[in-house]
């Protein structure tokens, strides 16, 4: 068990080591093409409607608030995923994997799209093309 007091003093000290200390991103936070990731807002909104926020998900919480205050950055979608599932009890090893699930149906719609509607944006090879130089041979 772990208060909002520790939980908020966690937030300041991960800032001063990533952003003050090492000028590097918190990973989780901020987004390429936007300010504010909805899907990251939308899950959050879920959690705390249902009453399901856990320790990960206030730490999140706590250090979007600071880094939003500071940089004006915003908790993205691989943030918001990893406070959750860490809060249900998923081993972060497992984390990867569950993001790529997530990719996945947006990769294959674009994929159909690029074939479909598209000049070919890439060339494909035949496996005729591919050698391996590797051992063994």
């Amino acid at each position: 068990d772990i208060d909002n007091k520790q939980i908020a003093s966690l937030a300041i000290d991960l800032y001063n080591e990533y952003v003050v200390s090492e000028n590097t991103k918190i990973p989780g936070f901020g987004h390429r093409y936007h300010n504010v990731d909805p899907r990251a807002d939308k899950l959050m909104e879920l959690v705390i409607k249902e009453g399901c926020v856990g320790p990960h998900t206030k730490l999140a919480l706590a250090i979007e608030d600071l880094l939003h205050q500071k940089k004006n950055i915003r908790l993205n979608v691989d943030g918001a995923n990893a406070a959750i599932l860490s809060d249900l009890g998923f081993d972060p090893k497992l984390g990867l994997g569950v993001f790529i699930i997530g990719r996945v149906p947006g990769i294959i719609a674009h994929i159909y799209e690029e074939t479909i509607d598209e000049e070919e944006f890439r060339r494909f090879c035949d496996i005729d093309d591919i050698v391996y130089d590797g051992p063994g041979r």
